[in-house]
């Protein structure tokens, strides 16, 4: 996941939302504004099965 996120945390492309991450019961939210989607990361999950933990990726257009 943070290899699909890096781009968009370093570049500004003018979004109103971009550098978005929360966290909230133990799940990691981070937008990503180049594809202007929501990568979310259940961080309990990655704690137990470190080797195979899947994110979500939820797109907007």
């Amino acid at each position: 996941m943070f290899e699909d996120i890096k781009e968009s945390l370093q570049e500004n492309t003018g979004a109103k939302l971009y550098n978005f991450i929360e966290l909230k019961d133990d799940v990691l939210y981070i937008w990503n504004s180049l594809e202007n989607c929501l990568f979310c990361l259940n961080l309990k999950h990655l704690e137990e099965h470190p080797d195979n933990t899947p994110y979500q990726v939820s797109s907007f257009l």
